[in-house]
């Protein structure tokens, strides 16, 4: 072999030995673990890796809507709690497992060829093959735990009552970093949005790094006057209230919370939307906030669309808040800068406590009410498109979700064991599976099929 010939050939190889390590990697920050792009832009000039310097749309918000995933609490950042795919026509059942655990107020969570299943009392997150429903192997927690998981990113984003918020990888199942509040108590599920993990712990809001958990921000609820836009002044740095819920994220990265104050005088409780720097804005602050009633909480998640936020409250009444909030030019505070509140675009009287996070479904708003109603009213004005009462069963918090043109719900009262199907259209009952007991937590749907946990842990899954 001449000069020339050798010092190509060795070129050529050290080419490919540097590139080699780039193939197949696992765990890469540009993409998931079992192959999806971080932020769902596929293959564009980025690589896939989410640009702060956009808005979050497109394919950003796939969740049951490819077909195969549901990978946080009801689906998407905006709780959409709906895949267009249509659900299971019959109560079959295609596989179940019963030997789980308590499952307490965790939803199954889909994602690739797995299903994750908290497993609350003995503090463990349960991988169950999606096909078969085999158990395959667990995450612990450290700690008891009591809400929904998030997969994404290479990652298992999982909370306990400890405080909390801990990411695993999914392959080695080891912790990559932990995020510990100063108080034990539980973490609501978690929210993925482009390459940030939100959540909730005592009166913060958190936005971290998904990959290495970096802190990005953080929010204290509050009571703020004014905006970033007019100055914010804080009268009282322990007046904020607790946040029981996961937060909605926009895809223009607002983020959307509700709060309790059960201690202030009186006791209420607020609605924060908050900016988010980690998605193009320059800096986070609050962009408006909305106060409830005395003795009014909201204690379920908010639900997001184009134009506006929708939340319960405990005292029956469904809210419809202005995304882009009301800066009046009033100062009805008196405390020297203009108010930017909540602007209430329409309201409805349930006439029951709402403790569950709405579904949305091409202009049909569904939510539960604790006693055991389901409503469907027109997201647009409010109106009522029909209400169905179940005399014996209740609902709790159970957040209904939605498959194509059908609606399921289980029952949270302990002598009624049943879960539904209703027709999204009008809300006929379409059929009912009856189980030993209650179902206290919200379903998931993803390719056809629904997905439910039983108080007791039994996890079924319906399709024809």
């Amino acid at each position: 072999m001449n000069v020339r010939k050798q010092t190509v050939f060795l070129g050529l190889f050290l080419i490919l030995a540097l590139a080699m390590p780039c193939f197949g990697q696992q765990g890469s920050p540009d993409r998931d673990d079992f192959g999806l792009y971080s932020a769902g832009l596929g293959n564009g000039s980025n690589g896939g890796v989410f640009s702060p310097s956009v808005s979050l749309s497109g394919s950003y918000y796939h969740c049951g809507k490819s077909d195969r995933a549901w990978s946080m609490f009801q689906c998407d950042p905006r709780n959409h709690g709906q895949c267009g795919v249509e659900g299971p026509g019959s109560n079959q059942i295609r596989w179940m497992t019963v030997a789980h655990g308590t499952t307490r107020s965790s939803s199954p969570i889909v994602y690739e060829n797995y299903v994750y299943a908290l497993d609350g009392f003995n503090g463990l997150v349960d991988r169950f093959d999606r096909e078969s429903g085999a158990y395959t192997d667990s995450f612990d927690l450290g700690a008891g735990a009591a809400m929904s998981p998030a997969v994404g990113h290479g990652n298992l984003y999982a909370g306990n009552d400890d405080g909390e918020l801990i990411a695993f990888d999914l392959i080695t199942r080891n912790p990559r970093w932990t995020f510990s509040g100063s108080v034990a108590d539980s973490i609501p599920s978690p929210t993925l949005a482009s390459e940030v993990v939100y959540f909730a712990h005592d009166r913060f809001v958190y936005a971290y790094d998904v990959y290495d958990g970096t802190e990005l921000w953080k929010f204290e609820t509050g009571d703020y006057y004014g905006t970033d836009q007019t100055g914010h002044i804080w009268m009282n740095p322990n007046s904020g209230g607790q946040v029981y819920s996961s937060p909605a994220v926009s895809p223009e990265g607002l983020v959307i919370f509700g709060s309790v104050d059960e201690y202030d005088n009186p006791p209420h409780g607020e609605i924060f939307a908050v900016e988010d720097p980690a998605v193009g804005f320059p800096e986070y602050g609050l962009k408006w906030r909305h106060m409830l009633d005395e003795n009014e909480y909201a204690k379920g998640s908010a639900t997001i669309s184009e134009d506006a936020v929708f939340i319960g409250s405990d005292l029956g009444i469904l809210y419809a808040l202005d995304i882009d909030g009301d800066d009046n030019g009033y100062d009805q505070d008196l405390n020297g800068v203009r108010d930017d509140e909540g602007k209430i675009l329409w309201t409805y009287d349930a006439g029951d406590s709402i403790e569950s996070t709405c579904a949305l479904s091409q202009g049909s708003l569904v939510f539960t009410t604790y006693g055991g109603s389901l409503v469907c009213l027109d997201s647009d004005d409010g109106g009522l498109i029909w209400k169905r009462t179940m005399a014996a069963a209740e609902f709790h918090d159970n957040s209904p979700v939605i498959a194509g043109q059908k609606i399921y719900v289980g029952s949270a009262n302990p002598n009624v064991h049943e879960f539904y199907c209703f027709s999204l259209a009008d809300g006929d009952l379409l059929w009912t599976y009856n189980w030993s007991n209650e179902y206290t937590n919200s379903a998931s749907t993803a390719n056809g099929e629904v997905f439910a946990m039983t108080a007791l842990g039994a996890i079924q899954v319906f399709g024809d």
